[in-house]
Order: structure tokens, then C-alpha cells, then sequence
């Protein structure tokens, strides 16, 4: 009884470790589950990370939703604080979209590679250990993508990611719309985290960024006695100028850079920095084995980005070793080395898989590896793959439709090659039966990219931001170069560029206030104006946006009905102009840049019911009353009329006496009234101009 004792008290401790998750218990909030299993190391001879598979599986009882979350090896179980290399802590990071109970079991096998190839026998200790926990709604407000109406954002076969909202299962939140930096790529070569080697002198401090630091909102993000201000600084800078991305090499051994990667050193610092190429990869590291320490720190950044509202790009290879793995085959160091992304950072609510940069990844490869993500990945985040110039037919084409689980594409091009190329891509997927969501995410030159501030501003505006928006392209990136101080690789300082992502702020608001409603069925129609330089961006019939470069009058072909236009400043942003109609003239307020907004302002006719009969609100524009008619039939099918603001605000809930609707007490501006009635729910724009 003696030797059984202490077994005994072992495995009821771990099953005791994982009946209380950690976390905050809401919707689309990080929670963990921590387990107790074999005490072990980094560098153990049975290879924690390959010959162990820890998954569990997540069910909500009242919707019977089901998903399989891979977990991973943690050493110690606070890894970011100890830095510790060993222990017997193995944890599983989820988000969850629904509230209600969720009931979890866990999955622990052993065996020789067990981690990708699944089968083994059962290790024991939490293997078939099961709880339950309660997910309650969503605290959080604003930017912060765990707020109520955000939640994830997800792949739904648009052009466009979509906001979870709601409900998870079937989408409802807002069109996601991104734009943000693109360099450096080597983010993460950041002297705070754990073992990241200085090769080139090219370790960061981000010194720059620790004025943006702000310890009231990030301090519970640091790691032993307030390391990381200074990228948690970063990515508060970032979000305050109201962009909302940024992106990173996981791997960048072999490349550019040379000093970011997951896997564990196998040699020490001073021994790696001395190494070429390719004594890096096989003799500078564990191709199967990972750092625990570092990769908990990256995480405490990774969950701040998350609170700030920040997409992830994760780039995961580049060119120069994108076909180091596995003799440039899809095989056991791939598997490995992308389960442990997918484990430790798939449960963050805005990223892609960026399959390599400048691919030169084969065909095969390619598909075997997005196929593989898409598999092991609970959450449907986007799989990208970026290329070279000029090289996108000739990577992306074998890609296209039901060919792969590629889900977008990440478009290198020259500035003024930007619009044609993204609208190409949006056009390709389409016309093969899968819509991928196709971003703008480095521009050339190679040596200047986008320029520093104010070098280029206009240039940048028009054919990189613009260009990509009104192509029907999902955002930008901006790429910074090599030779224009703050470089792709030096960079340390995002203020460089601070205008253009003002600029950039500018754009997303007019996306996200103007356009959420129609985001999913417009498309590019550049030849409805006489100026070849325009861009128009439409579902028609009912809006039509032109970005005028040089401003001035252009002609425009718009369909039969009365049409109005507000001019919208991208170098201010700020409210819309007053309301003037139009009919075939179109003249910007001078001959600067200028987007117009042009809406159709004819009476309703909106169809409720089989027979066709119909609807109407009119007048619109209004100066406060709108009326409401229809038949008597119709009339008595709506239920309720409610009328919200660009932001989503419900502002008035009427449940009778539906013949008026009084918009008075509201400022000027576009507002959705919408009619919920036993046919369905219809929403009309209505321009107020008291």
C-alpha cells in the first residue's frame, strides 16, 4: 500500500488540476485546462512533443456542437514566468463561440510519433479525464475581439472574413477589413523572449515602443518583473491608430533574419550566431523538439493582440526556408512543427496560416500542408500563401477551388500593379467555386516597399490602400523595404509610417460604417466612370462607391432611379458631405483624392411577400418622417420596424403604429430601418438630411 499511496494521490491530483479551467469563463475568451502527466523535459529521450497526443474534445449540450482541440506539452505550468525547460504540466488553450455548458473529455496516447500519426495505447493520467463548465456572455466592449457582437474571425466562403457575432455556427457579426504592417518580419526577434539569438546584431529591443506602454492595460501581459513592455507596446500603438494588424515570421532560421523560430537551441547562443545557413537548421536546433518558455511569451503578446483588436498574419516559412523541412517534402518535421502552431495559438480570434512567404514550396507540398492545417485546426482560421511578383498564376492556379484547403492569397506586387492584381485573384477564386479572401501584403520596390513617412503618401493612398479596398480585396499590409532606414529586417519604430496608417484608419472607418451591409455582394466595376484612373466599387443597383485619384468631374453610368452622392475625405476621414443628387456628372469638392458614396434615394420597393406586393418608405431622403405603406395584407405581417445607426445601435424598436417613423431626434446621416415581418427581415438605407 505504501508504493500505491502516492500513485494514487498523483492521478487524482491530475484529474483534480483539470476540473476547474482557467480563464475568464466567457464567450470567445482564452480558457485552459491544465493536466497533470508524466514529469519530463524538453530534451527527454521519449520526445514529449512527437510520442505524446494529448486532444480534447469540447461539446455544448444545447446545440450538441462538437470540436477536438489539440493540446501540447507546457514543462512547468507557468512557462513564460519560470522559463523552466521540464515538468509534468500539459495544457490545452480554447475559445469558445456559445454560452451554456460545455462538457469536455481528454484524449492522452503514447506512442513512436503518436502526435501525427495518431493511434498509441493510452499514457495514463488524463486520459478519459472528463468536466464540465459554464460559458457566459462576453464582458468586454469595443475592439477588443472577445466583445459580444465580434467573437471569431472566420472563413465563410467570401471574399471577406466574417465576425462569428452570435452564433458560431452560422455567422452573423461584421465584414472583417484589415490594414497593418507588414514588417518587420523578424517582430519576434525580441531580446525579452527566451532564447532568441542576436545573428547580424539584429535582435530587437523595441525601445521605441516603450512610450506606448501602457501599464494599466498590458501589465498582466509581462513575464519575469515587466519583460515585454516594450512589443505589448507595439501592438498598443498599433491599435490606437486604429489599424488593426500585424504580422511576423514564426520561422525565420535559414532566412533573412535568422533569429526567430520555436524550435529549442540545441547548442548555445554564441555557437548558433557563429553558424551558416544550413548548420542552423541541422545542427543549431531540434527539428522535433520546441522551446516551452518562449513560445508561453509569445503567447502573453499574442492575447494582448487579441484584447487590442489586432489580426495575427503568421507567416510561417519564407522563401529562403520554406523547403528546408522534411527534404522539402511534406513529412514528420512539418507535421510537428504546424501542430504546435495550430495548439498553442489556433484558439486567437483574427489570424492566417500564411503557408510560406515568397513560396517555393511545390505543389504538392502546398496543398499536403494547408490540408493538413485545415484538418487539425478547430476554428476554420484563414490559409494563405504568398508569392513572389509575377508568380501567382504560376503558384496559385494548381491551388484554386476544391484543388486545396487554401482559403485566400497574400499578394506581393508593384504599388501600381496593386489593383489590377487583387481584383484578378478575387475574380480567379470566384469564377473556380471557392471566393478567397485576397489581401494586398507587401508592395515593391523590394528595396523601398512602402517608403517612410512623408515619402509617398499619396502614391500609397491611391494605388496600395485604395487600390486594394476598391478591387475587392480584404486589406493591406504595408512591407517596409531594405534601404529606407526602418527596413523590413532593423525596423523598431512603426512611427515611421505613421501617416500612412493614419491614412489607413481613414479607409477602414469608411468600410466598416458605410459599407457592413453590402460588403458581401459588391464587386469591382471600374468602367462606370470615363476616367480610367477611378476605382468604383458596387452592389449594384444599390450603392456605388468611386475613389476619384486627381478628383474633378468625371461622367458616371448609374441605372434608371434617383441617385445622391456624399463625398468622403480619405486624407481626414471625419463625417460625410451634405447630400447632393446626381444623375450622369460626377465632380469631386477639388482636385485632390476623394471617395464618393453614392446611394439610391428612389422609394422603396421591397418585396415581402410571393405575390409581389410591396413596401414602401418613403420620402428618402427624409428630414425626419418617413412614411410606410402597403396593403392591408402586407401591412399586417409586420411585427416590428427598428432603426438602427452605421454602427449596429438600435435606436428606436417600434411594435406598433408602423404608418410613421420618426428619425427627428437623430443627427444627420445614413440609418438602416428594418422591417421584421412573417415573410422575413428587410432593412432599407435611409439617408436623414433635416
Amino acid at each position: 500500500m505504501r508504493t500505491l499511496l502516492p500513485i494514487y494521490f498523483f492521478v487524482f491530483s491530475a484529474l483534480l488540476c483539470a476540473q476547474t479551467p482557467s480563464g475568464d469563463l466567457q464567450r470567445w475568451h482564452k480558457v485552459t485546462l491544465s493536466f497533470i502527466g508524466p514529469n519530463t523535459s524538453e530534451t527527454a529521450t521519449v520526445n514529449p512533443f512527437s510520442d505524446y497526443r494529448l486532444d480534447v474534445t469540447f461539446t455544448h449540450s444545447a446545440t450538441n456542437t462538437i470540436m477536438v482541440v489539440p493540446g501540447f506539452y507546457s514543462g512547468c505550468n507557468d512557462a513564460a514566468e519560470a522559463s523552466c525547460d521540464s515538468g509534468a504540466t500539459w495544457k490545452t488553450h480554447f475559445s469558445l463561440g456559445l454560452t451554456g455548458t460545455w462538457s469536455w473529455t481528454a484524449a492522452f496516447t503514447t506512442g513512436t510519433d503518436v502526435a501525427i500519426d495518431g493511434g498509441g495505447v493510452s499514457s495514463g493520467f488524463m486520459d478519459g479525464a472528463s468536466g464540465s463548465f459554464q460559458i457566459s456572455e462576453s464582458d468586454k466592449t469595443g475592439r477588443d475581439h472577445r466583445s459580444a457582437n465580434k467573437g471569431k474571425a472566420v472563413y465563410v466562403g467570401e471574399h471577406y472574413l466574417q465576425y462569428s457575432g452570435t452564433n458560431p455556427n452560422a455567422p452573423n457579426g461584421d465584414w472583417f477589413v484589415k490594414a497593418g504592417a507588414d514588417a518587420p518580419e523578424n517582430t519576434l526577434a525580441y531580446e525579452d523572449f527566451d532564447n532568441t539569438p542576436n545573428r547580424g546584431n539584429r535582435r530587437k529591443s523595441w525601445n521605441p515602443h516603450q512610450q506606448d506602454y501602457n501599464a494599466n492595460d498590458a501589465s498582466d501581459y509581462t513575464w519575469n518583473g515587466g519583460k515585454g513592455s516594450e512589443l505589448l507596446g507595439v501592438i498598443n500603438y498599433l491599435s490606437g491608430k486604429g489599424i488593426n494588424a500585424f504580422s511576423f515570421l514564426t520561422l525565420s532560421l535559414h532566412g533573412d533574419d535568422e533569429n526567430v523560430f520555436p524550435h529549442l537551441l540545441k547548442v548555445n547562443e554564441s555557437v548558433y550566431n557563429g553558424y551558416n545557413d544550413a548548420q542552423q537548421w541541422n545542427q543549431g536546433v531540434y527539428k522535433d523538439r520546441f522551446d516551452v518558455s518562449k513560445l508561453a511569451q509569445w503567447e502573453r503578446i499574442f492575447e494582448y493582440a487579441d484584447k487590442k483588436g489586432m489580426f495575427m498574419h503568421f507567416k510561417t516559412l519564407e522563401t529562403e526556408n520554406d523547403n528546408i523541412m522534411d527534404n522539402n517534402t511534406f513529412g514528420r518535421e512539418r507535421k510537428l512543427y504546424y501542430r504546435e502552431l495550430i495548439a498553442r495559438f489556433g484558439h486567437h480570434l483574427a489570424l492566417n496560416w500564411n503557408l510560406s512567404e515568397e513560396s517555393t514550396l511545390t505543389d504538392a507540398v502546398a496543398i499536403a500542408t494547408a490540408n493538413y492545417i485545415d484538418a487539425l485546426d478547430p476554428y476554420d482560421n484563414l490559409i494563405v500563401m504568398h508569392t513572389y511578383p509575377n508568380q501567382q498564376g504560376q503558384r496559385y492556379n494548381a491551388l484554386l477551388g476544391n484543388s486545396s484547403a487554401l482559403t485566400g492569397a497574400s499578394i506581393q506586387i508593384g504599388k501600381n500593379q496593386v489593383h489590377d492584381m487583387v481584383k484578378t485573384w478575387v475574380a480567379n477564386s470566384n469564377a473556380a467555386g471557392k471566393k478567397w479572401v485576397v489581401a494586398n501584403d507587401e508592395q515593391g520596390s523590394a528595396n523601398i516597399g512602402v517608403d517612410a513617412d512623408p515619402n509617398d503618401n499619396k502614391l500609397v493612398r491611391h494605388r496600395v490602400l485604395w487600390g486594394t479596398l476598391m478591387a475587392g480585396g480584404a486589406g493591406v499590409e504595408y512591407y517596409y523595404g531594405y534601404q529606407t532606414g526602418e527596413t523590413d529586417l532593423t525596423a523598431q519604430d512603426h512611427r515611421s509610417r505613421d501617416e500612412k496608417y493614419t491614412d489607413a484608419s481613414y479607409a477602414l472607418d469608411f468600410f466598416d460604417t458605410y459599407l457592413q451591409p453590402y460588403l458581401e455582394d459588391m464587386v469591382s466595376m471600374d468602367a462606370l466612370t470615363n476616367d480610367t484612373s477611378d476605382y468604383v466599387y458596387s452592389k449594384p443597383n444599390e450603392v456605388y462607391v468611386v475613389y476619384r485619384a486627381e478628383g474633378g468631374t468625371t461622367t458616371i453610368t448609374l441605372p434608371s432611379g434617383d441617385w445622391a452622392v456624399q463625398w468622403y475625405n480619405p486624407r481626414s476621414g471625419g463625417p460625410l458631405s451634405a447630400l447632393e443628387v446626381i444623375t450622369t456628372s460626377l465632380t469631386a469638392p477639388d482636385t485632390d483624392d476623394w471617395v464618393a458614396l453614392i446611394t439610391n434615394t428612389e422609394t422603396l420597393s421591397t418585396e415581402l411577400t410571393e405575390n409581389d406586393s410591396k413596401i414602401y418608405l418613403y420620402p428618402n431622403p427624409t428630414n425626419g418622417i418617413v412614411n410606410l405603406k402597403g396593403s392591408v395584407n402586407v401591412m399586417s405581417q409586420i411585427n416590428t420596424v427598428k432603426v438602427y445607426n452605421v454602427n449596429g445601435i438600435a435606436l428606436l424598436n417600434k411594435t406598433n403604429q408602423f404608418e410613421q417613423i420618426d428619425l427627428s431626434p437623430f443627427a444627420s446621416g445614413l440609418y438602416y430601418v428594418a422591417i421584421e415581418s412573417n415573410s422575413g427581415v428587410f432593412v432599407k438605407v435611409m439617408i436623414l438630411n433635416p
